[in-house]
């Protein structure tokens, strides 16, 4: 599920350590290639890596490690409209005719990425590929997903988010470092559901997060549609 206000993220809440351990660990070039990020669905595991892309090609050739705030430039624009040079998403793609998203990442989909990582680089930034998510590689796309991080390109992180750690080929799990998003407080569910233009009092933050489950991802997607009406 693509949740609306991932990409335009201008405030990462929660999880801020986590956060500049990997900013911190890639501007110092001590990072491994290949990321798992995993946690519950809808608590900003995609997010972080939006945000944490922006802060990087923002920073990375003046090594501001201690700048983890965002800065609203070209960089972070470019990643906005997903046509960064240096930021790629992997996702199911778009059925014009059914209008809608297929269920899977295909493997036609790694092999494109593939091609497109091995151009040749023309500015100094790392390449981050986002794979959005890992559980819904099938088979054939998870292999040629694991020749891809076993043979990584200088300077290209590969970020697999997934809500699930038991769907992903055990080849890949083996493969990449672990990292655990983990689930949000009240005050920063709340936080993140005014963000997105919606506003309760205290009663109603408090149902919204036991309702579903601390996700504010899932939240706004429901409250975006109908979520009295499906309630």
């Amino acid at each position: 599920m693509e949740y609306e206000s991932q990409r335009n993220v201008k405030n990462y809440i929660g999880n801020k350590k986590l956060l500049y351990f990997i900013y911190k660990n890639i501007l110092k070039n001590k990072l491994h290639n290949s990321i798992i990020i995993h946690g519950s669905e809808g608590i900003g595991k995609s997010t972080l890596v939006y945000y944490l892309s922006k802060l990087i090609f923002s920073n990375y050739n003046d090594k501001k490690l201690d700048n983890i705030d965002f800065i609203d430039n070209h960089h972070s624009n470019l990643i906005e409209n997903l046509s960064h040079p240096n930021f790629f998403v992997l996702k199911p793609s778009y059925d014009i005719k059914k209008k809608s998203y297929k269920s899977l990442i295909s493997i036609e989909q790694v092999r494109e990425l593939n091609k497109t990582l091995n151009l040749t680089n023309t500015n100094n930034l790392p390449n981050i590929v986002l794979i959005d998510s890992g559980n819904l590689l099938n088979n054939n796309s998870s292999n040629a997903l694991l020749k891809l991080i076993e043979e990584p390109k200088n300077n290209t992180y590969f970020f697999i988010i997934s809500d699930h750690l038991n769907l992903l080929l055990p080849t890949i799990r083996s493969r990449c470092i672990k990292l655990r998003v983990d689930n949000l407080t009240i005050e920063e569910f709340k936080n993140i559901i005014e963000i997105n233009d919606y506003e309760f009092d205290e009663n109603e933050n408090e149902y919204l997060y036991y309702f579903f489950n601390g996700s504010p991802g899932v939240c706004i997607h429901y409250l975006n549609n109908n979520f009295k009406d499906i309630e």
